[in-house]
């Protein structure tokens, strides 16, 4: 019976393991840098930035580094999972190379601009190379494959392969030159023996046996798992399209929520989809803006405080994030045509506080 593609990886991860060369050959290099740094020869990198000289070999343009727990790093070896768990919490870095990593095996937590991701078998996950972050292994089960590109072959090779009207090329466009907030990661997971670890086994087939143009290979590979990653992308998007109608309610609770503090960088970050993407969904499926949309949605709020509660309106305006009444009064005024008090005034006769309903394809927020 033939070996499955995941049974080959396997196979070279398990050699990888008993030879760590990678792992020396990195002790090497750095200590190298450190000595080319302190004699003067080369600039220090930025803090907690990692210089690709230290991981890539002087021909080298993208390499594999297979993370595990090994003997060869005594810290990672001998501490508590609680003791590695606060160092990489507590020291991120950043560097200007390209990274891609995909879990074999295991779980590791990744540490990413403060926040914490658990990423289990099978999962891709491309990192924004502008965000400060760390992994963690569990424990030593875990394998992370690391692929690694210098920053100069990802944007004159590989990017060139995607279309650049795709969201995952601008992703990496916007990770690589523009400042601007996007998400920290994008996240795929990968089923066994798919086309992806396919492109997987080959590229790591062509790292352990060094044949010539290995790295031209190389690079081939990787932009063949950009294409079906890309790919995927696009299906994952034209899934989560299909649901919009279904997804407007979750967005708008989560605002409703959160009104005094949301901003559409944190609902980017809650629903996994770019500032851009959620600005023109609420815009399509309500008719207004996210500014409009959390203005309406406080007062919505202060229509319950006006008739549930015995705050006073000066109490109310505050508490929904108005520096003076006279601003809450107006804003109010403009979006029902009558003044707090008198709505206020109202109470007795149990008006009904306005509800979110659809007209004509759109979430109509009276």
């Amino acid at each position: 019976m033939s070996e499955t593609i995941h049974q080959k990886i396997n196979a070279i991860i398990q050699n990888i393991r008993e030879h760590p060369v990678h792992m020396t050959n990195m002790i090497h290099r750095m200590q190298r840098l450190r000595e080319k740094i302190q004699a003067g020869e080369l600039a220090p990198p930025a803090q907690f930035g990692f210089d690709e000289r230290a991981f890539f070999d002087e021909n080298e343009e993208i390499t594999v580094y297979l993370d595990f727990i090994s003997p060869i790093f005594p810290s990672k070896e001998g501490d508590s999972f609680e003791n590695r768990y606060q160092l990489a919490k507590k020291f991120l870095h950043q560097h200007n190379f390209f990274e891609l990593y995909y879990v074999y095996s295991g779980e590791c937590c990744c540490f990413i601009n403060q926040k914490e991701y658990r990423l289990k078998p099978g999962s891709i996950c491309v990192l924004n190379t502008q965000q400060s972050h760390s992994v963690l292994l569990v424990d030593e089960t875990t394998n992370l494959i690391n692929i690694l590109v210098k920053r100069s072959t990802f944007t004159d090779k590989i990017l060139s392969m995607l279309d650049s009207n795709d969201m995952f090329y601008q992703f990496f466009t916007r990770s690589l030159y523009d400042p601007s907030p996007i998400p920290d990661f994008i996240k795929f997971d990968v089923t066994n023996n798919s086309h992806i670890e396919f492109y997987l086994l080959r590229l790591l087939q062509e790292y352990m046996e060094k044949q010539r143009l290995n790295q031209s290979m190389m690079c081939y590979m990787l932009c063949s798992i950009m294409v079906e990653l890309s790919r995927q992308y696009e299906k994952q998007l034209k899934s989560a399209k299909q649901k919009e109608s279904l997804q407007i309610f979750d967005v708008l609770a989560y605002i409703n929520s959160h009104f005094l503090t949301v901003t559409l960088k944190e609902l980017s970050e809650q629903f996994h989809y770019s500032q851009n993407y959620i600005s023109q969904f609420i815009l399509k499926q309500t008719g207004k803006k996210f500014s409009e949309t959390v203005n309406h949605l406080k007062l919505r709020k202060a229509q319950e405080l006006l008739c549930n509660s015995d705050l006073d309106i000066e109490t109310i305006a505050a508490n929904l994030g108005y520096s003076d009444r006279n601003g809450f009064e107006k804003a109010f005024k403009k979006a029902f045509q009558i003044t707090p008090k008198q709505y206020a005034s109202w109470k007795k006769d149990n008006m009904a506080i306005p509800s979110m309903k659809q007209e004509n394809g759109k979430i109509s927020l009276p």
